[in-house]
């Protein structure tokens, strides 16, 4: 959908380009070859960028994180459930797998938190940098306050978090 959205929006703007415009066009071998200056070039690519950059802000604007999550995390017959917070601070991801990393307390996870299968994640935070254990569990169900449940594809970082809380990317909710 969003690729017949994006061709059609390209089509439509080029299309208003050759029209409203005095540049001359060329085609060719089924493509539209444009004279444009390069300062029109860099002009246009500058207000795309901040049309684009304004979207993202509005979209991210009108997500609403502030509610209180609660976390089932499964892994071999034990499920560990955890309050969670929304942070957008926490982007660590694996460079492994490529997932997210959902960070939790050693003492919440219980058993879970001597993993048969786990690696090490280098992060680097505002007040330090270090590594963090981390392990595939079997399954994550993430459930806001308002709304419906959503199970997550992502590790389970073992730290020692001062709020007790399992800290994860609110974009793991918008999918």
């Amino acid at each position: 959908m969003s690729f017949f959205g994006i061709s059609f929006l390209t089509a439509g703007g080029m299309y208003a380009l050759s029209v409203c415009s005095e540049m001359t066009s060329i085609h060719r071998n089924g493509c539209y070859y444009f004279d444009i200056s390069l300062i029109n070039l860099i002009a246009f690519t500058i207000i795309a960028y901040i049309l684009l950059s304004v979207i993202q802000f509005i979209y991210d604007r009108n997500q609403f994180f502030d509610n209180t999550y609660q976390i089932a995390v499964k892994y071999h017959q034990q499920t560990a459930h955890l309050e969670g917070l929304a942070d957008t601070g926490n982007s660590l991801t694996d460079f492994y797998t490529g997932k997210p990393v959902i960070i939790c307390d050693k003492s919440l996870l219980g058993a879970m938190a001597k993993p048969e299968h786990s690696h090490i994640v280098p992060y680097l935070t505002v007040a330090g940098s270090g590594t963090l254990e981390v392990f595939q569990p079997d399954e994550i169900i993430i459930s806001p306050e308002y709304g419906t449940a959503k199970t997550v594809d992502a590790l389970i970082g073992i730290g020692a978090q001062e709020n007790g809380k399992a800290i994860f990317n609110p974009k793991l909710m918008r999918f």
